[in-house]
Protein backbone atom coordinates (compact mmCIF):
# COMPACT_ATOMS: atom_id res chain seq x y z
CA UNK A 1 0.00 0.00 0.00
CA UNK A 2 2.94 2.31 0.58
CA UNK A 3 3.64 2.58 -3.16
CA UNK A 4 0.45 1.28 -4.79
CA UNK A 5 -1.99 3.93 -3.54
CA UNK A 6 0.28 6.93 -4.30
CA UNK A 7 1.00 5.53 -7.77
CA UNK A 8 -2.71 5.04 -8.33
CA UNK A 9 -3.39 8.63 -7.25
CA UNK A 10 -0.88 9.90 -9.82
CA UNK A 11 -2.49 7.81 -12.58
CA UNK A 12 -5.97 8.99 -11.61
CA UNK A 13 -4.92 12.64 -11.55
CA UNK A 14 -2.86 12.52 -14.75
CA UNK A 15 -5.58 10.82 -16.82
CA UNK A 16 -8.59 12.47 -15.14
CA UNK A 17 -10.13 9.17 -14.01
CA UNK A 18 -13.04 9.21 -11.57
CA UNK A 19 -12.27 7.78 -8.13
CA UNK A 20 -14.95 5.10 -8.35
CA UNK A 21 -13.69 4.02 -11.78
CA UNK A 22 -10.12 3.79 -10.48
CA UNK A 23 -11.35 1.77 -7.52
CA UNK A 24 -13.35 -0.58 -9.72
CA UNK A 25 -10.46 -1.22 -12.11
CA UNK A 26 -6.92 -0.45 -10.90
CA UNK A 27 -7.50 -0.82 -7.15
CA UNK A 28 -9.58 -3.96 -7.65
CA UNK A 29 -6.89 -5.51 -9.87
CA UNK A 30 -4.17 -4.68 -7.35
CA UNK A 31 -6.25 -5.95 -4.46
CA UNK A 32 -7.08 -9.16 -6.31
CA UNK A 33 -3.47 -10.00 -7.12
CA UNK A 34 -3.20 -12.56 -4.27
CA UNK A 35 -6.36 -14.33 -5.46
CA UNK A 36 -5.07 -14.33 -9.02
CA UNK A 37 -1.75 -15.79 -7.87
CA UNK A 38 -3.58 -18.49 -5.88
CA UNK A 39 -5.76 -19.34 -8.89
CA UNK A 40 -2.78 -19.51 -11.25
CA UNK A 41 -0.75 -21.70 -8.88
CA UNK A 42 -3.66 -24.04 -8.15
CA UNK A 43 -4.48 -24.31 -11.86
CA UNK A 44 -1.04 -24.69 -13.42
CA UNK A 45 1.34 -25.88 -10.69
CA UNK A 46 -0.60 -27.72 -7.97
CA UNK A 47 -2.16 -31.16 -8.47
CA UNK A 48 -5.46 -31.25 -10.41
CA UNK A 49 -7.50 -31.62 -7.22
CA UNK A 50 -6.33 -28.15 -6.10
CA UNK A 51 -7.93 -26.31 -9.04
CA UNK A 52 -11.12 -25.86 -7.00
CA UNK A 53 -9.05 -23.88 -4.52
CA UNK A 54 -8.34 -21.13 -7.04
CA UNK A 55 -11.95 -20.88 -8.15
CA UNK A 56 -13.24 -20.89 -4.57
CA UNK A 57 -10.69 -18.28 -3.56
CA UNK A 58 -11.80 -15.87 -6.27
CA UNK A 59 -15.53 -16.24 -5.74
CA UNK A 60 -15.13 -16.33 -1.95
CA UNK A 61 -12.97 -13.22 -1.91
CA UNK A 62 -15.67 -11.31 -3.77
CA UNK A 63 -18.16 -12.16 -1.03
CA UNK A 64 -15.57 -11.22 1.61
CA UNK A 65 -14.91 -7.88 -0.09
CA UNK A 66 -18.58 -7.02 -0.46
CA UNK A 67 -19.66 -8.00 3.05
CA UNK A 68 -16.71 -7.85 5.42
CA UNK A 69 -14.52 -5.13 3.94
CA UNK A 70 -17.38 -2.68 3.39
CA UNK A 71 -18.77 -3.40 6.86
CA UNK A 72 -15.37 -3.03 8.54
CA UNK A 73 -14.65 0.22 6.69
CA UNK A 74 -17.99 1.64 7.78
CA UNK A 75 -17.50 0.64 11.42
CA UNK A 76 -13.93 1.91 11.73
CA UNK A 77 -14.19 5.07 9.63
CA UNK A 78 -13.51 8.33 11.43
CA UNK A 79 -16.60 9.97 10.02
CA UNK A 80 -19.76 9.27 8.11
CA UNK A 81 -19.06 7.56 4.80
CA UNK A 82 -20.98 9.18 1.99
CA UNK A 83 -21.81 6.55 -0.59
CA UNK A 84 -23.41 6.93 -3.98
CA UNK A 85 -25.90 4.43 -5.34
CA UNK A 86 -24.32 4.47 -8.80
CA UNK A 87 -21.09 2.45 -8.24
CA UNK A 88 -23.00 -0.17 -6.26
CA UNK A 89 -25.69 -0.46 -8.95
CA UNK A 90 -23.18 -0.50 -11.82
CA UNK A 91 -20.79 -3.03 -10.31
CA UNK A 92 -23.49 -5.27 -8.81
CA UNK A 93 -25.23 -5.47 -12.17
CA UNK A 94 -21.99 -6.40 -13.93
CA UNK A 95 -21.16 -8.91 -11.19
CA UNK A 96 -24.59 -10.57 -11.40
CA UNK A 97 -24.29 -10.85 -15.19
CA UNK A 98 -20.80 -12.31 -14.84
CA UNK A 99 -21.86 -14.85 -12.22
CA UNK A 100 -24.90 -15.86 -14.27
CA UNK A 101 -22.74 -16.48 -17.33
CA UNK A 102 -20.18 -18.35 -15.21
CA UNK A 103 -22.96 -20.53 -13.76
CA UNK A 104 -24.29 -21.14 -17.25
CA UNK A 105 -20.86 -22.27 -18.44
CA UNK A 106 -20.43 -24.59 -15.46
CA UNK A 107 -23.97 -25.89 -15.84
CA UNK A 108 -23.55 -26.84 -19.47
CA UNK A 109 -20.39 -28.82 -18.71
CA UNK A 110 -17.59 -29.70 -21.07
CA UNK A 111 -17.58 -31.84 -24.19
CA UNK A 112 -16.67 -34.85 -22.01
CA UNK A 113 -18.51 -34.40 -18.72
CA UNK A 114 -17.53 -37.85 -17.43
CA UNK A 115 -13.82 -37.10 -17.73
CA UNK A 116 -13.95 -33.37 -16.88
CA UNK A 117 -16.93 -32.62 -14.61
CA UNK A 118 -17.61 -28.96 -13.84
CA UNK A 119 -15.01 -27.76 -16.31
CA UNK A 120 -14.98 -24.99 -18.85
CA UNK A 121 -13.95 -24.89 -22.46
CA UNK A 122 -11.26 -22.48 -23.68
CA UNK A 123 -13.80 -20.39 -25.63
CA UNK A 124 -15.91 -19.94 -22.48
CA UNK A 125 -12.85 -18.58 -20.73
CA UNK A 126 -12.21 -16.22 -23.65
CA UNK A 127 -15.82 -15.01 -23.37
CA UNK A 128 -15.26 -14.21 -19.68
CA UNK A 129 -12.11 -12.24 -20.54
CA UNK A 130 -14.03 -10.35 -23.23
CA UNK A 131 -16.74 -9.56 -20.68
CA UNK A 132 -14.09 -8.03 -18.41
CA UNK A 133 -12.85 -6.00 -21.36
CA UNK A 134 -16.43 -4.76 -21.87
CA UNK A 135 -16.58 -3.85 -18.18
CA UNK A 136 -13.40 -1.80 -18.53
CA UNK A 137 -14.91 -0.15 -21.62
CA UNK A 138 -18.05 0.59 -19.61
CA UNK A 139 -15.77 2.24 -17.04
CA UNK A 140 -14.40 4.50 -19.78
CA UNK A 141 -17.94 5.77 -20.41
CA UNK A 142 -18.97 5.72 -16.76
CA UNK A 143 -19.87 9.43 -16.49
CA UNK A 144 -21.90 9.39 -19.69
CA UNK A 145 -23.72 6.19 -18.72
CA UNK A 146 -24.52 7.52 -15.25
CA UNK A 147 -25.86 10.76 -16.69
CA UNK A 148 -27.93 8.93 -19.32
CA UNK A 149 -29.52 6.61 -16.78
CA UNK A 150 -30.28 9.38 -14.31
CA UNK A 151 -31.68 11.64 -17.02
CA UNK A 152 -33.72 9.02 -18.89
CA UNK A 153 -35.13 6.81 -16.17
CA UNK A 154 -34.88 8.60 -12.87
CA UNK A 155 -35.80 12.08 -14.07
CA UNK A 156 -38.74 10.63 -16.00
CA UNK A 157 -40.06 8.88 -12.87
CA UNK A 158 -39.82 12.08 -10.83
CA UNK A 159 -41.77 14.03 -13.48
CA UNK A 160 -44.51 11.37 -13.60
CA UNK A 161 -44.75 11.31 -9.81
CA UNK A 162 -44.91 15.11 -9.68
CA UNK A 163 -47.69 15.17 -12.28
CA UNK A 164 -49.66 12.52 -10.41
CA UNK A 165 -49.37 14.31 -7.05
CA UNK A 166 -50.32 17.68 -8.52
CA UNK A 167 -53.49 16.20 -10.01
CA UNK A 168 -52.48 16.58 -13.64
CA UNK A 169 -51.93 13.80 -16.14
CA UNK A 170 -53.22 11.09 -14.18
Amino acid sequence: DEFFVPALEVIVERFGIDDDVAGATFMAAGGSAPELATALISTFIAPPSASDTGFGTIVGSAVFNVLFVIGACAIFSKGVLELSWWPLFRDSTCYMIGLAILALFFGTGSHDATKYPASMEWYECVILLILYGLYVLLMKYNRWLHYAIVKKWLSGKKKKKKLQTSGGGG
